[in-house]
């Protein structure tokens, strides 16, 4: 399926998967959110089946700039505008 654009949820993900996945995804599985983002729940399976199928991620020195760059701006003093949003990562099942 190359250089098409598919839903991730439900996606057979397999050993011969090529994936670069945005910032977007790593902020969403690596960053603060609020406890009722659903999408949260949506990418932090997609990497559990990513990485069960063994399928190969790439990433670059952009993304994860911008990973850090935005990260920071979530944490740092409180992120969120100070809204005191705790802080949820959706991988933490995959850490334990």
């Amino acid at each position: 399926m190359a250089n098409e654009i598919s839903r991730i949820t439900g996606y057979p993900f397999s050993a011969s998967d090529e994936l670069l996945l945005d910032t977007n995804v790593w902020l969403l599985i690596y960053a603060p959110h609020s406890l009722d983002d659903s999408r949260v729940a949506v990418y932090s399976q997609a990497l559990a089946d990513i990485l069960a199928a063994k399928s190969r991620i790439y990433i670059d020195v952009l993304i994860v700039s911008e990973f850090i760059n935005r990260y920071v701006q979530l944490t740092d003093d409180g992120g969120f505008g100070g809204q005191g949003i705790p802080l949820v990562t959706a991988n933490k099942h995959l850490l334990d």
